[in-house]
């Protein structure tokens, strides 16, 4: 397996992955039916649009892009081509961090790596309909990477936070924000990572884990921020899915932005208790939840006012071009997240097919 450093990438270049369900468009019961989606596209399409674990779920996978703007439009491009062809077999296209409605009798993928998967790990794979936002950043270089990586675990449960909607699953209130997180962080190869010292670790890391036949390859690693050599970028993967776009794009420019920082300001290594406290806060209480560090205790909501402060004092939107996203990402701080979306739309209209119709593309 390669697990190799690099050197001279594309820097701040960005990517981005979106999961999205099928459902059928009366009822909202999934739809198992990716693969009769898939090709009713236009062809042009076809390589933005990937199959996922269960036969309901596809992803959106954008090429590399310049701006945040751009990976933003590309997903908006793909959401229209995908939800048109859904109405067209009577289903609509739609997504959320969980399912809310019950699911029964879900379906896997006839891909042999899910097959191999479903195997393994069984029961806990069983009522798997969960759906992510991935954002990508492109790095100079696999030690800048290996910085941003560092750093970002300390700021994870801001992005759980802000990106947070995942309220209800499998027709119950969770009582939770970002539930997603809890179900998949199940798999032993799956939720907070570890802090490591030189690259090279991490490698050695993968290289165990391939002779003992775990893992195939660094994809088969489902971390919450990972480094991927092949793609020479460093990916969050913690963010629920979302069909707010203008959410998705002020999440691609703090986290642009955060890799940035890490090359200027050293991170500062927390006692993984503390990461793990920080972590369910921010799934159970979202931006109300408490954040702690080694010398602060505060919400995750005045964690990230401070955050962006920090990063604004020391120039890294003028270096990235996103300076006239700060006034918005303040904004983003102060308003609901989509679980108290969910939240508000239970309690008002006591229907998890409502909340469950929150998340279709138009």
């Amino acid at each position: 397996m390669d697990f190799l450093p690099w050197k001279d990438s594309r820097a701040y270049s960005l990517g981005a992955e979106l999961e999205v369900r099928l459902h059928k468009k009366e009822s909202m019961a999934l739809a198992y039916e990716a693969k009769k989606v898939y090709e009713s596209l236009p062809e042009d399409a076809k390589n933005r649009v990937h199959f996922e674990y269960l036969d309901a779920l596809l992803e959106f996978v954008t090429p590399i892009c310049q701006t945040p703007k751009q990976t933003v439009d590309s997903l908006k491009d793909t959401s229209k081509i995908v939800a048109n062809a859904s109405l067209n077999l009577g289903l609509v296209c739609a997504t959320s961090g969980t399912t809310a409605l019950a699911c029964e009798n879900v379906q896997l993928s006839q891909d042999e790596r899910y097959k191999s998967l479903a195997k393994e790990y069984g029961i806990l794979l069983r009522k798997f309909t969960i759906c992510g936002l991935h954002v990508h950043v492109g790095m100079e270089n696999s030690d800048a990477a290996l910085r941003a990586y560092n750093m970002s675990l300390e700021h994870l449960p801001l992005f759980i936070a802000l990106g947070a909607n995942s309220s209800f699953f499998d027709g119950q209130d969770t009582g939770m924000q970002a539930y997603r997180n809890k179900i998949f962080e199940q798999l032993p190869r799956a939720g907070l990572p570890y802090y490591f010292e030189e690259f090279y670790e991490m490698g050695e890391l993968y290289k165990a884990l391939q002779s003992s036949q775990a893992i195939e390859s660094p994809r088969d690693i489902w971390w919450d921020v990972r480094i991927s050599p092949a793609l020479k970028t460093l990916e969050l993967r913690v963010c629920d899915a979302s069909n707010d776009f203008v959410r998705i794009e002020l999440l691609i420019v703090l986290f642009q932005a955060l890799c940035y920082y890490a090359q200027i300001v050293p991170s500062q290594w927390m006692y993984r208790q503390i990461l793990r406290q920080n972590k369910w806060n921010s799934v159970r209480y979202g931006l109300d939840g408490i954040y702690q560090n080694r010398k602060d205790i505060y919400t995750l909501r005045e964690h990230g006012k401070k955050l962006i402060k920090k990063m604004e004092d020391v120039g890294v939107f003028d270096a990235l071009s996103t300076q006239s996203y700060v006034p918005k990402l303040y904004h983003l701080l102060e308003h609901p997240n989509p679980a108290h979306l969910q939240k508000e739309c239970f309690e008002k209209y006591g229907s998890l097919d409502k909340v469950e119709r929150l998340g279709i593309f138009s």
